[in-house]
């Protein structure tokens, strides 16, 4: 699939590419040094031993995984150890936070020891794309194939920053999201790093400074 209509855009693999790749080149060497998944599960791995290692490093990133939704990385974090406490408390469903994402928190929260470290089981339960890709990257952060396309991945492949609320309504087919996931793996293979490494880099240049990162150009208005 190298065109997809995405809303009243059309886009070629090439362009949504070229976009990845502009922002990827603007990377200073501490962004390229920097391992974000990797501090993404070491923050898991902490959590529970806040938490007395009464849940597993699995289950912490599947929560993390699935609290992340609409979600900045601080909040994300804050919001996992908000559910937690409240999990232990009795009391997880006073957690600030979409429904569906606390629910799915507590049923990865609840499993069993025995099916605690099921990462398969954990997928279903997050089912959606992109959380079980999260999931995934930051479990498996050294070798993980799959490509997160949240709100940043995705202004980043467009080129112009997506708004909370646009991206809310920024629906992505499962064919959409096939499409803009094969745009990062066909930009690493460029820059010969892995699929996890593009997105994770261009995502912290575009945090640092968005203005800088994207071209800022094209008028959202006309794609909705």
């Amino acid at each position: 699939m190298n065109t997809i209509k995405f809303h009243n855009e059309h886009l070629s693999q090439t362009k949504v590419v070229n976009n990845i790749l502009r922002v990827y080149t603007k990377a200073t060497k501490e962004d390229l040094n920097k391992d974000w998944y990797k501090e993404a599960f070491e923050f898991s791995v902490s959590v529970v031993s806040d938490f007395d290692w009464k849940v597993s490093p699995t289950q912490v990133v599947g929560i993390v995984a699935a609290l992340s939704p609409m979600c900045q990385w601080k909040r994300n974090k804050e919001l996992t150890i908000s559910f937690l406490t409240n999990y232990f408390d009795g009391c997880w469903q006073n957690t600030k936070c979409l429904g569906a994402s606390k629910q799915k928190a507590y049923q990865i929260a609840s499993l069993s020891n025995i099916n605690r470290d099921d990462t398969d089981l954990i997928c279903a339960i997050l089912s959606g794309a992109k959380t079980s890709a999260f999931f995934d990257n930051i479990y498996n952060y050294r070798d993980s194939k799959l490509v997160t396309i949240d709100r940043h991945a995705l202004s980043i492949s467009l080129g112009f920053k997506l708004s909370q609320e646009h991206f809310r309504n920024y629906k992505m087919t499962d064919n959409h999201y096939a499409f803009f996931s094969k745009c990062y793996s066909v930009a690493a293979k460029k820059m010969e790093c892995s699929p996890l490494k593009m997105q994770g880099v261009t995502w912290v240049v575009l945090r640092r400074d968005h203005k800088e990162a994207l071209n800022n150009s094209k008028n959202l208005l006309n794609l909705v």
